[in-house]
């Protein structure tokens, strides 16, 4: 899996919405998992990301599991250096919300889109963010 997304040039960052949109089966969210691994972008999936939608839909939580395993997603976790960052972009944006500052902080590290069926949570931290909305 890291030599996949080390290979990678290319890629997307998953919120929770966009989790939860591929666990429900839209369209869009299909589509893009779906051609992923020919057009060889990884996917960068914040721990939160996976944990918020396997909260808010719990009865999904083997769908959301076998996106978390697929070869080209990345399942990350938050370090210090990395919560420093996050605890920086919300102080920045004067919000609290710390899923929407690692998705953003993650976007802007890695040059990559958000993918998002709530782009109005990731707009409150960066009102410029590229950002594919479901």
């Amino acid at each position: 899996m890291d030599e996949f997304f080390a290979a990678s040039a290319a890629g997307k960052v998953l919120d929770a919405s966009a989790v939860a949109a591929w666990a429900s089966g839209h369209v869009g969210m299909q589509t893009w998992f779906g051609i992923a691994w020919e057009l060889q972008l990884s996917f960068y999936l914040p721990a939160f990301a996976r944990s918020e939608a396997m909260l808010l839909h719990p009865a999904t939580e083997p769908l959301i599991e076998t996106l978390a395993r697929a070869p080209y997603v990345v399942l990350a976790d938050l370090g210090p250096a990395e919560a420093a960052a996050v605890d920086a972009c919300q102080q920045t944006a004067g919000v609290f919300d710390p899923l929407a500052s690692w998705v953003v902080h993650a976007c802007r590290q890695r040059g990559w889109p958000a993918v998002s069926a709530d782009p109005g949570r990731l707009r409150r931290i960066d009102p410029d963010l590229p950002i594919d909305v479901l």
